[in-house]
């Protein structure tokens, strides 16, 4: 492998100063550190510039001759690719209205040899017929355009201007090279393996530690002595009367258990009173207690076919009446995004959409946005989305929190639609006072985000083709009825009845017979009681039985 060092100069330096920490540790946290800001800014340049069929150069050009004009990154980066994805979407007939916007200004969008918009060219030719326009015509093309305000001052500038600024951003930096984006990828593909490498090695450490038999019984005296005192059988384990954990916690249950005793000799209630583990009382405890164990375990496979909500989920919010003239709605941009593609203007502040779904979808891409570069709780998400400068962040926190269930710094899977959807309903009701939209609305934005490529604008390729094979079924059919509670439809409880026929569906409530079968296999197989189960099909009337030794039960139980 290359030395990290050799790939890049400034990174010399990082190499250097690792010298004087303690530990390989230091070594890797401070190599890292050093170049993960530069890995990921190329690995972002190279995608996205495939992303909009351009070259890294071209398209860092732009973007950086618009930072050099007073935007930020991310809204410079936004622009140039929602233009693309208006006018690609142009091209392909499928926005009519942009493309008899630049037919008035007497603009044909080209297409690249891969037969997309050239967003490149059209930047170029939106720049010079800009500026034959009064100023107020420009505001107005912008609004029918959609274009951010950073790209509307942006094509403002006059064709010296806007070369002035692409050679500024030459000069301090802005725009990579072929080489420095190559090498960025190269550090970032070397940066993943070092840290699965590093990640396994702790892991393997831990799990050999682990398995050294004085160490497991260390910690396991320990934890007897903090929990139960030097009791009968903390003190029997530390003696090595019994083996500790499972069976020093059985012994303390038979020496409360007076019907237990009464099985017992003279011998074997000595022993038990010593926590002695010896051969004839191992006996009597399984023998004793061997058909309980047995019954909650079947009992806790039965239990485990069903799947409950969790209690610690909050409800989403639907359809609540509130403010219908709130800013984030009346502009169908619930989420109050500043800049986002697909938007059809701006009040002067936030994006407006022609319709909530576009916005719905904007938001559900802004999230999805974050969930790949790695913000992905909701105390970080907050404070991207909306900073302290502007707002009070904390309590935008604390409210999502507290709707959503989630922890402050929990990680979501930001890539699932059920996450989604809860934390946008959050957002919305936290941005605009209330969440007008039902279900079906939300679940109609999240699957545009997914599917639609007008919002595949910055998407990591890799993570948007892997979440929608993930989640193909809900793309398909939609949620489940059953997803998730909300305040409009409480929540059920569900009782396991194994006498009721349901869908063997991980989502709802119903059995997997195939699966009950089995483990009443399980349960009974080592048991010396005869029990005959029969399960009868009430459609068919197709019997399936399971048999033990000893008594006989037959009980007929519908088949799906």
């Amino acid at each position: 492998m290359q030395f990290i060092g050799d790939l890049v100069p400034p990174l010399k330096m990082v190499g250097g100063l690792t010298l004087g920490l303690s530990g390989l540790a230091g070594v890797f946290n401070a190599v890292k550190s050093g170049i993960q800001g530069y890995a990921n800014a190329g690995y972002k340049v190279d995608t996205t510039a495939k992303n909009i069929s351009t070259t890294t150069r071209a398209y860092q050009e732009l973007t950086g001759a618009m930072i050099e004009n007073g935007s930020a990154r991310d809204a410079a980066e936004g622009s140039v690719s929602g233009l693309y994805q208006r006018a690609n979407d142009a091209v392909n007939q499928r926005d009519d209205g942009f493309a008899a916007l630049m037919a008035q200004l007497g603009i044909k969008i080209s297409k690249t040899k891969e037969g997309v918009a050239d967003v490149v060219k059209l930047m170029d030719d939106l720049n010079k017929a800009m500026l034959k326009e009064s100023p107020a015509k420009q505001s107005v093309i912008a609004q029918v355009g959609g274009f951010s305000p950073e790209l509307l001052s942006f094509l403002r500038q006059s064709t010296d201007q806007v070369q002035r600024l692409k050679d500024q951003a030459q000069r301090d930096g802005l725009i990579f090279s072929d080489k420095d984006v190559q090498n960025a990828l190269a550090f970032r593909t070397q940066l993943n393996h070092i840290s699965a490498s590093w990640d396994g090695l702790l892991m393997k450490a831990q799990v050999n530690l682990g398995k050294d038999p004085t160490i497991q019984g260390g910690l396991d005296s320990i934890s007897q002595i903090m929990e139960h005192g030097f009791d009968t059988a903390t003190v029997g384990s530390l003696m090595d009367f019994n083996s500790g954990g499972k069976q020093a916690d059985r012994i303390r249950e038979a020496l409360k258990d007076e019907k237990f005793k009464k099985t017992l000799s003279w011998d074997e209630k000595l022993d038990l009173n010593m926590g002695y583990a010896s051969g004839d009382l191992i006996k009597k405890l399984n023998s004793f207690y061997g058909p309980t164990d047995k019954a909650k375990l079947l009992q806790q496979d039965i239990n485990g076919l069903y799947v409950q909500p969790p209690s610690s989920v909050s409800p989403a919010y639907y359809n609540q009446p509130g403010n219908g003239n709130a800013r984030g709605i009346r502009n169908n941009n619930p989420g109050n995004l500043r800049v986002a593609p697909n938007a059809v203007g701006s009040d002067g502040s936030f994006a407006v959409f022609d319709k909530a779904e576009d916005g719905l979808a904007a938001m559900s891409r802004q999230l999805q946005l974050y969930g790949d570069r790695g913000n992905n709780t909701p105390y970080g998400i907050v404070h991207t989305y909306a900073p302290n400068s502007e707002n009070n962040t904390q309590a935008y926190i604390n409210a999502i929190t507290k709707d959503t269930g989630f922890g402050e710094h929990e990680q979501l899977d930001l890539n699932d639609p059920a996450v989604l959807k809860r934390m946008m309903t959050a957002m919305i009701r936290h941005e605009n006072g209330s969440q007008p939209y039902s279900e079906k609305d939300i679940d109609s934005g999240i699957n545009a985000s997914m599917t639609d490529s007008r919002w595949q604008g910055l998407r990591d390729p890799s993570r948007l083709a892997y979440q929608r094979d993930q989640y193909s079924d809900w793309l398909m059919n939609g949620p489940s009825s059953t997803e998730s509670p909300s305040v409009n439809q409480p929540e059920k409880s569900v009782e396991p009845n194994i006498n009721t026929a349901g869908p063997a569906s991980s989502a709802g409530g119903g059995i997997d017979t195939h699966k009950l079968t089995a483990a009443i296999s399980t349960a009974l197989k080592d048991n010396k009681s005869e029990i005959e189960v029969t399960f009868i099909s009430g459609r068919t009337g197709e019997r399936k039985t399971v048999t033990g030794t000893g008594g006989k039960v037959t009980t007929a139980m519908p088949l799906p």
